[in-house]
């Protein structure tokens, strides 16, 4: 799911290959990127080597390891949030005010109206609640059952939230999300009790994703980014930094000292973190002037990646020494990377999903299915035919998007903006993706 688990640590510790002395040699893998219609924003979630994304084009779409369609389900709204697979259900919010349940094979499930949001939805640790937060609607925090679409609870039970655009992490029966108002909240599970608030009097909306350890909670609070304790909710440490921190932290916890902790910030800076706050480490990403950075780095091998302006690349998690840019793209990379099976796989806003890879570790491709049609229970009414050949690589939002060629990994052309949402011109934040 968005940020790899449910306590959003955007850390790999199941990667296999793409070790750091792999990472130079990363290439875009044939038949990439995948083309849909409009802004990728959305981070996908990557399980059994099919990636599931988002797309402005208001479809969440199902792409096999060789970058062709397996299938595409309709919503009424842009989807910049990132899904989350359990099992053989994925989760997925539109800007239409809906949480949807699909099936891997693309059919609908159950669907429920739960207020506007860009917040990406996070499942329990056990797989049997979705959690999914409204910025608009009466913007409050929902707790469903991932079986049924049930409601279990909200928080705030009565009344009018303070509205959420940052998206909920889940750790040890907790529920961890900060709001538009500067405050962090811990919340039972189970129950959507309150545990704590930490407030932040004039730091204004979260836009961060807090990221959960053992050791602290960890989010970027206004320009900087801050540990808070588990128990009270109390700042253990706060790093300032030289811009908003809207993008989410990666945590890496493979070490045996204390967490490492990476994120980027408007400054358009990557910065490190260790040895509680005491430690930092900074770098620029991309040319100076580079800011406006919403991106959340994932780590793995002590490598971290980053979009970075207009591609993604990938800098040693020790010294912040860059190691290998990918291609650059005909849009702002805002979409956060998905480290999987041994690949990187992140979208950009001109439209494509974009899979690296070291050709020496490709995965065995899977094997492609017939687009199903959308259940009667799809919110929007006609069928999704199979693909096409188009002759443009940004296609009318009612046909489906043809996959490059493998002779011709070019990056898509932005014939057009994107119809609503981000834009390459006007980057709206997006940390929910």
């Amino acid at each position: 799911m968005f940020r790899f688990d449910s306590a959003h640590t955007g850390f790999n510790q199941h990667l296999t290959d793409l070790y750091k002395s792999q990472v130079p040699h990363l290439q875009l893998r044939p038949g990439w990127p995948f083309v849909t219609a409009d802004a990728v924003t959305s981070s996908p979630a990557v399980v059994d080597r099919v990636a599931y994304v988002g797309s402005n084009d208001m479809h969440l779409q199902a792409i096999d390891a060789n970058g062709k369609l397996l299938w595409r389900f309709p919503t009424r709204g842009d989807v910049v949030s990132s899904p989350a697979v359990v099992g053989d259900q994925v989760f997925v919010t539109s800007a239409d005010g809906s949480l949807y349940a699909v099936s891997t094979a693309g059919r609908s499930l159950w669907s429920k109206p739960y207020g506007f949001g860009r917040s990406s939805p996070a499942v329990s640790e056990d797989g049997k609640t979705v959690f999914a937060a409204a910025e608009g609607g009466d913007k409050r925090l929902y707790a469903f059952e991932a079986a049924t679409g049930n409601l279990k609870w909200t928080y705030p039970k009565a009344g009018t939230g303070n509205g959420y655009r940052s998206s909920p992490a889940v750790k040890d029966n907790r529920v961890y999300i900060g709001d538009d108002q500067g405050d962090v909240t811990a919340l039972d599970a189970a129950t959507g009790a309150e545990v704590w608030t930490h407030q932040s009097p004039g730091a204004g909306s979260i836009l961060s994703s807090p990221a959960v350890t053992d050791e602290a909670l960890y989010i970027g609070i206004g320009a900087s980014l801050t540990a808070l304790d588990l128990t009270t909710g109390l700042p253990q440490w706060q790093v300032p930094t030289g811009g908003q921190v809207t993008a989410s932290p990666a945590v890496d916890t493979a070490h045996e000292q204390t967490d490492r902790v990476y994120v980027s910030a408007n400054d358009g800076f990557l910065y490190s973190v260790r040895d509680h706050g005491t430690t930092v480490r900074q770098t620029r990403l991309g040319p100076p002037g580079t800011s406006g950075l919403v991106s959340s780095p994932a780590v793995a091998h002590d490598v971290v990646y980053v979009g970075a302006d207009n591609h993604v690349a990938a800098h040693d998690a020790t010294d912040l020494t860059l190691l290998w840019t990918g291609l650059p793209t005909n849009g702002r990379v805002t979409s956060s990377p998905t480290l999987a099976e041994g690949q990187i796989f992140v979208g950009s806003e001109d439209g494509g999903l974009y899979a690296y890879y070291v050709p020496d570790a490709a995965v065995t491709p899977a094997t492609p299915t017939a687009v199903p049609e959308s259940a009667p229970a799809a919110p929007v009414a006609p069928p999704v035919p199979s693909p096409t050949a188009m002759p443009s690589p940004r296609p009318p939002t009612d046909a489906v998007p043809p996959s490059p060629a493998a002779s011709s990994p070019a990056p898509p052309t932005a014939s057009d903006p994107p119809r609503s949402g981000p834009t390459a011109q006007n980057p709206v934040p997006t940390p929910g993706k």
